[in-house]
C-alpha cells in the first residue's frame, strides 16, 4: 500500500511540475525575442527563467516538498523483529524422571527442525532448548600412552553457531575408539512460549497546442525559419548516464550474490543488517536509519523522469511524424472543432500504464531489498535487553538487507535498461523534420497561407503548401489545404 501511495505521489508530482513548467505563448514570445527557444510538452528546467515567478515558486515548492517525502515515506511503518532470550540445556538420556517431564510438557522436534528455528540470533517463537544426549565423542589421538583431547571441548553442529559444553567434561561420558571417535546425538526436546505480537494565461502543455497556437495566431518574424528540424530525441543516452547505472545495478548484482546466504530470506523477514548503517536504540538512530533505505527511492524517481521524458519525446516525434503522411485533427488539450482530445500529457494509456506500473514495481522490490528494521531482545520476564555480557548492542534500531530481494532488483533494472536501450535504438522514417519539442521549430512549420480559414479547426498535414516565401522557394507548413511531398533538390522554407 505504501508503493502504490508513493506511485500515485509521484505521478501527480510528475504531472503537476509538466502542467507548471509550460510556458504560455507570451512566453514563447519573450524568448523568441531574445533570440532563444522553449521546451513544449515536457518537463524542462530550459523554461525556467521564463515562466512567471509565481510557477516558478510553485515548481520549487514542489520540488523540495517531494523530497522529504522520498526520504521518510517508505519508512513510515517498519517491521519489529521480536526475539526471546534462551538457554541451552543438556540432559543425560539416563535421567528417566527429567525426560519424562520434558516430553509431558514439551514439543519434540527432530535435528532440521531445531536447526531452522535456531538458525537466527533473534527467535522470536521459542525460549529454551533442551538436548537429550546419550553419548559425547571427542577426537583421539595416542601419544606417550596416554590419551589427549585435541578438540576443544565444545561441540558445533552446523553453521548455527557453537554449543559449548558445561566445563567439568567428566559429567558425560565419553565413547572412544583408537580407530576414531563416535558420537551422536539421540533425542532433543525443546520447550517454547509465545511472546507478545507486535506490529509493528494559458499554458501550452503539448506540442501540437503549439501548433495550434501558432496556425490560429501568426507571427511574421518566423517566415524566414525553415523548418530544418532538430536532433531526433530518440538517441541513446549520453554516456555518463549509461555508466551511472550499469555501475550501481553491476554493484548491487555481485554484492547480492556474493552475501546471498544458503537460506535467502526475501523481503523485511530477513535479519541481514549493513555494516555500515547506524545501530543504536534513539531517536537519532532511527531517523538516520529512515533517510538511508529511501535513497534508492529518490533514485529511482529521478529515474521515473528521465525515462518518462524519453517516452514523452519518442510519442511526440511518431505523432509529429504521422501528419507528413496522413491528414487528422490536431490532438490538443481542449478541443473544439474536428480537433482531437490530447492524452494525458501526450503519453496514451498504453505507455501511460506500463511505465506507471514498472516505476511502481521497482519502488517496491527497492523497498524489499533495503529497509528500516528494529530488533527487539526480551528475557524471560519480559524486560527489553539492550546489551550483552560483552556491552554488544542486542536491542537496536538499524538498516536491514534481503541479499535475494536485492538480487531480483538488480535484474528488473537490467531488463529496464535494456529495454529503454532497444526502445532510444528504433529507428522512424522521418517525413516531418523533428522539432524536438523545440518552440522555434514547431512556429517555423505552422505557417498555412494568409487567405486559410481557421486551419487548426480541420484535419491537417504537413507538406508543400500553394503559398511560396519567394520565388522558387515553397513552403511547407501544417495545412488543412492538399499538400504535396517535398522533393529532394527542391527549395523548401
Amino acid at each position: 500500500m505504501i508503493n502504490f501511495l508513493s506511485t500515485v505521489l509521484l505521478t501527480a508530482s510528475s504531472y503537476c511540475m509538466q502542467i507548471t513548467c509550460a510556458p504560455s505563448r507570451s512566453e514563447i514570445d519573450a524568448a523568441h525575442k531574445d533570440g532563444t527557444w522553449l521546451d513544449i510538452g515536457i518537463l524542462s528546467l530550459h523554461n525556467f527563467s521564463y515562466i512567471s515567478k509565481r510557477r516558478r515558486m510553485i515548481l520549487i515548492l514542489l520540488s523540495f516538498s517531494s523530497l522529504p517525502l522520498h526520504l521518510c515515506y517508505n519508512s513510515a511503518i517498519f517491521e519489529v523483529t521480536k526475539g526471546q532470550s534462551y538457554t541451552i540445556h543438556y540432559v543425560s538420556s539416563s535421567n528417566i524422571s527429567e525426560i519424562d517431564r520434558i516430553n509431558n510438557t514439551m514439543d519434540r522436534l527432530e535435528n532440521q527442525e531445531w536447526m531452522e528455528r535456531y538458525s537466527t540470533q533473534y527467535v522470536s517463537d521459542s525460549t529454551d532448548l533442551y538436548f537429550i544426549v546419550d553419548r559425547v565423542g571427542f577426537d583421539m589421538t595416542l601419544a606417550n600412552e596416554t590419551w589427549e583431547i585435541t578438540s576443544p571441548t565444545s561441540w558445533n553442529p552446523s553453521q548455527f553457531g557453537t554449543l559449548n559444553f558445561p566445563a567439568n567434561d567428566s559429567s558425560f561420558p565419553m565413547m572412544s575408539s583408537i580407530d576414531g571417535a563416535s558420537h551422536g546425538l539421540s533425542d532433543l526436546g525443546i520447550s517454547f512460549q509465545w511472546p507478545e505480537p507486535v506490529f509493528v494565461n494559458a499554458t501550452i502543455t503539448t506540442g501540437l497546442d503549439k501548433v495550434f497556437d501558432f496556425s490560429a495566431k501568426d507571427e511574421d518574424g518566423f517566415w524566414n525559419l525553415h523548418s530544418g528540424g532538430r536532433r531526433d530525441p530518440a538517441t541513446p543516452w549520453p554516456l555518463r548516464i549509461h555508466l551511472i547505472l550499469t555501475t550501481s545495478t553491476s554493484a548491487i548484482l555481485i554484492v547480492s550474490l556474493q552475501y546471498m546466504p544458503q537460506a535467502p530470506t526475501w523481503g523485511t523477514k530477513s535479519i541481514t543488517i549493513l555494516s555500515f548503517a547506524p545501530q543504536s536504540f534513539d531517536s537519532k538512530g532511527i531517523l538516520l536509519n529512515s533517510v538511508i533505505p529511501n535513497i534508492p527511492h529518490v533514485l529511482l524517481s529521478f529515474t521515473y523522469f528521465a525515462i518518462n521524458r524519453i517516452c514523452t519525446s519518442n510519442h511526440f516525434v511518431k505523432e509529429w511524424n504521422g501528419y507528413g503522411t496522413t491528414r487528422k485533427g490536431l490532438r490538443v488539450s481542449k478541443p473544439s472543432g474536428q480537433q482531437r482530445k490530447t492524452y494525458n500529457l501526450q503519453l496514451p494509456y498504453s505507455w501511460a500504464i506500463p511505465l506507471t506500473a514498472t516505476s511502481g514495481s521497482l519502488h517496491w522490490l527497492a523497498s524489499q531489498s533495503i529497509f528500516l528494521t528494529r530488533l527487539e531482545l526480551y528475557d524471560e520476564n519480559g524486560d527489553i535487553i539492550l546489551h550483552g555480557e560483552d556491552s554488544t548492542l542486542l536491542s537496536k534500531c538499524t538498516t536491514g538487507y534481503s541479499a535475494l530481494s536485492a538480487l531480483v532488483f538488480a535484474l528488473v533494472v537490467i531488463t529496464l535498461m535494456l529495454t529503454i536501450w532497444w526502445f532510444a535504438r528504433s529507428k522512424i522514417q522521418v517525413d516531418v523534420p523533428v522539432s524536438a519539442h523545440c518552440s522555434l521549430a514547431i512556429a517555423a512549420a505552422c505557417h498555412p497561407p494568409s487567405d486559410e480559414e481557421t486551419p487548426h479547426l480541420k484535419p491537417v498535414q504537413w507538406g508543400v503548401a500553394r503559398n511560396e516565401i519567394r520565388p522558387g522557394v515553397k513552403h511547407c507548413t501544417f495545412t488543412s489545404e492538399p499538400v504535396t511531398a517535398p522533393v529532394p533538390g527542391e527549395l523548401y522554407a
